[in-house]
This record gives C-alpha cells, sequence and structure tokens, in this order.
C-alpha cells in the first residue's frame, strides 16, 4: 500500500464516520418497540453517570483545595473529592430505579409489572445492544485507525508532510465515542436490570433470553438473594 492509498483510506475512514450512527439510528426507527422515550432517558442518564465518575473541577486550584481542608477539620462533609468508580455508580443507580418503581408502582397488580417492567426490559435491552454493537465497531475502526497511523508514518521520511491535524482530529474523535458509548451501555444495561431485578422481588419472572449477555454472575447472584 502506498503513501496515497493509506491517505486516501485514512480520509475515508474520516469523511465515513457518522455512518455507523446513521445506521444505528435506522435500526432504532424500524424497530417494533417504540423506544425513543427510553432512548432519551439513557442518554440523560449516561451523561449523569459519567459525571459521577469525574473528580471535583475545582481541586485543581490550590486555594480551594486550602478550605476543603480547613473544612475537613472542622468535620463538615465536603462530598468525594475523587470521582466514583463506574461499578460503584451503576451498583448506586441499580438500587436507586428499583427504590423508584417500588414508589411508582406501590399500588400496581403483578399484571401490570408484568406489563410495564417488560416493556422497560425490552426497550433497555434493544438500547444496550444497539450501543454494544456501535461499540465494537468504534473499537474495529480505532485498530484500522492505529495501523493506517503507523503505516503512514513509518512510509514517510519527511515528517513534515504527514497531517497530523487529521490524525488528531479522527483519535479524539474516536476516543470521545469510546467514552461515551461506555456510558450509554453502563445506563441501559443498568436500567436493564433494575426491570428484572424489581419484577422479581414482586414475583414477576420476566422473559430476558433475548438479552442473556447483559446478566453477569454478580447479578445472578444479587437476584437470587433476593
Amino acid at each position: 500500500m502506498d503513501t496515497k492509498q493509506i491517505i486516501d483510506e485514512l480520509t475515508h475512514l474520516y469523511n465515513t464516520y457518522n455512518d455507523m450512527h446513521d445506521e444505528l439510528n435506522e435500526k432504532v426507527a424500524n424497530h417494533t418497540q417504540d423506544v425513543s422515550q427510553f432512548w432519551e432517558i439513557n442518554h440523560v442518564r449516561a451523561n449523569s453517570m459519567r459525571e459521577q465518575s469525574l473528580p471535583k473541577p475545582h481541586l485543581s486550584d490550590p486555594e480551594s483545595k486550602d478550605m476543603l481542608d480547613q473544612f475537613k477539620e472542622l468535620g463538615m462533609d465536603v462530598g468525594d473529592e475523587k470521582g466514583k468508580s463506574k461499578e460503584d455508580i451503576e451498583v448506586s443507580w441499580l438500587h436507586s430505579h428499583v427504590d423508584e418503581y417500588y414508589y411508582t408502582f406501590r399500588d400496581a397488580t403483578t399484571e401490570d409489572i408484568r406489563e410495564h417492567m417488560g416493556i422497560r426490559a425490552n426497550a433497555y435491552g434493544f438500547i444496550a445492544q444497539c450501543f454494544i454493537e456501535i461499540d465494537l465497531k468504534v473499537k474495529d475502526r480505532y485498530k484500522k485507525f492505529l495501523e493506517l497511523k503507523n503505516k503512514l508514518i513509518n512510509g514517510i521520511e519527511d515528517k513534515s508532510k504527514i497531517k497530523f491535524d487529521l490524525f488528531d482530529s479522527l483519535e479524539a474523535h474516536i476516543h470521545k465515542n469510546m467514552d461515551e458509548n461506555k456510558w450509554y451501555i453502563s445506563a441501559s444495561v443498568t436500567s436493564f436490570r433494575s426491570c428484572i431485578l424489581f419484577a422479581s422481588k414482586k414475583g414477576v419472572k420476566l422473559d430476558y433470553s433475548d438479552n442473556k449477555n447483559l446478566i453477569d454472575k454478580g447479578f445472578l447472584k444479587l437476584l437470587n438473594d433476593k
């Protein structure tokens, strides 16, 4: 592969990046169930979960840190200085969803719970599968990008001719998508599991055979412990 072919492939990779998202939107639009409401909820939840994982921004300011230390000495609660782990966030959100369902469906019949939790579980399960699929595609593209980048850098003696701005732009784009996908998956899987768990606690067993890959050993233990 010569230099021009590599550049052409990189340019194509960059220009067609959003094709994956177009395919995803088409898949959502053609799904048998209208998941638009749950799709929007999942985006909001994913962003909130991601924010919880980030450290407090003011900690980079020495004066603010000194003030926080003084507050601590006085026994004042200043919150968590570091961002929470993804696992801790997922556990917290799982149980908060279940608590919310206990309140929302406090007077619901068994059949109502089966219907409403089934709808939610199917929607969030579908959303999770969508983002798992696109996450794999993004990671494949990143692998291809790195291969092309290395070939181009190794194939050009005069490095000043390399358009590193293109590399940086595409790589930043890919990293952003991978981070977003991680939290979209986390939010949808957590929401899916909360439906299964709440229904189980109310004596309703939902069919999640189409989404078995969203159930891990830890959640199965929680599900069986009830």
